[in-house]
C-alpha cells in the first residue's frame, strides 16, 4: 500500500516508519530539513513541506492511498497552536484526500478528547476529530493514552523519576492506562490490512493503577524505590501561568498541566475486538524500556 505519513519526525511516527517502511510504500512528509535529515537512514521517501500548502502537499498525496496522521502536540507555542497542529492539520489532509480521491485517513489522537473540554488541549484535538468524522472522507480516529515507547520522551520522564532519591511530580494518585508503542504500532498495522471506515476508537493499556504506583514499579524493575512527594497541581499552574506570561515558548503551560487531570479507564473491548491484537502487559513494557535506558546510560 502506497501511505503518506504525516508528523513522521515525532517519536511514534518514527518509530512507525522505521519498522513498515519496508511492508508499504511510504512517503514522511517533515516540517524541516533537520527532521528530513533524521529520516535519511529510513526505506522512505521524504518531502519537507509545510502542510498548509495546497498545493505542495496536493502534489505529495497523489500517488498516495492512504494517510496516516501522527501530528498531536500537547504543549502550543507561539510558533505551534493546537489550532494550528490539529484543526488546521485535519482541514488541510481532508482537503487533499477528497482533492486526489484517497481510500481513507487513520489519524492519531488523545483519549478525553472533546470538543466541549475545558482543556484546550483535549478541546483542539477533539474539534479536530469532529472535523474527521462530520467529512465524506472514510478516517478511523485512534484515541490513546500516554504511550511508551523505548527511547522518546514520555517514557525518559517516567524513568529519571523512577531512578531518583526523591521524585516530585504533580497530582501523583491519578489513573494512568499506558500503552505500548509497539502495540500501537500492531494496532496500525491491523487497520491498514482492513477497509478504512469511519469511527472512533480508544485504545489504551492492559492495567489501569496511579501514577504513583507506576513510578514505583518502574523504580523496583531498576532496583530503586524512589520518595514520591505529590505537589498540589494548582502550584504548578500557578508557575505555568506566569511562565507563560514571560515567555513565548514556555516549558510548560496551564493547559499542559491539566491533562494530568485527566483519569484513563479505558474500556478496551471495542478495539481490542476490531483490532484481535495482543497488549503487552505492563511488567514486560516497563522492562524493555528500563533495559534500553540502562543501555543507553551505559553508552
Amino acid at each position: 500500500m502506497k501511505l503518506l505519513v504525516t508528523g513522521a519526525n515525532g517519536s511514534l511516527g518514527h518509530r512507525f516508519v522505521r519498522q513498515h517502511g519496508g511492508k508499504h510504500d511510504i512517503t514522511a512528509v517533515v516540517r524541516s530539513a533537520a527532521a528530513a535529515q533524521r529520516m535519511q537512514a529510513l526505506p522512505v521517501k521524504c518531502i519537507v513541506l509545510d502542510l498548509h500548502d495546497n498545493e505542495a502537499f496536493t502534489l505529495a498525496a497523489s500517488a498516495c492511498d492512504v494517510i496516516v496522521n501522527f501530528v498531536g502536540i500537547i504543549r502550543e507555542s507561539a510558533q505551534n497552536s493546537y489550532y494550528q497542529a490539529h484543526e488546521m492539520t485535519a482541514a488541510a489532509i481532508l482537503r487533499v484526500a477528497d482533492t486526489v480521491g484517497l481510500q481513507g485517513v487513520i489519524s492519531l489522537s488523545i483519549v478525553g478528547a472533546d470538543a466541549c473540554s475545558e482543556n484546550l488541549c483535549l478541546q483542539s484535538r477533539g474539534k479536530a476529530d469532529q472535523l474527521f468524522a462530520d467529512s465524506s472522507i472514510a478516517t478511523t480516529v485512534l484515541r490513546l493514552p500516554m504511550v511508551l515507547g523505548e527511547g522518546d520522551m514520555a517514557s525518559l520522564a517516567l524513568l529519571k523519576k523512577a531512578s531518583s532519591t526523591v521524585c516530585f511530580d504533580f497530582r501523583v494518585n491519578s489513573i494512568e492506562q499506558p500503552i505500548y508503542a509497539g502495540d500501537v504500532i500492531a494496532a496500525l498495522d491491523q487497520l491498514l490490512d482492513l477497509p478504512i471506515e469511519s469511527r472512533v476508537l480508544q485504545l489504551g493499556g492492559p492495567e489501569s493503577l496511579r501514577r504513583r504506583q507506576l513510578i514505583k514499579l518502574a523504580g523496583s524493575l531498576m532496583g530503586r524505590s524512589p520518595m514520591i512527594q505529590s505537589l498540589p497541581l494548582s502550584l504548578g499552574k500557578f508557575a505555568a501561568g506566569w511562565l507563560q506570561r514571560l515567555m513565548s515558548s514556555p516549558p510548560v503551560t496551564i493547559a499542559m498541566l491539566e491533562l494530568l487531570d485527566h483519569d484513563d479507564v479505558i474500556d478496551n473491548a471495542d478495539a481490542l475486538q476490531a483490532l484481535a491484537i495482543d497488549l503487552t502487559p505492563l511488567a514486560d513494557m516497563l522492562a524493555s524500556l528500563v533495559e534500553n535506558f540502562q543501555n543507553q546510560q551505559q553508552d
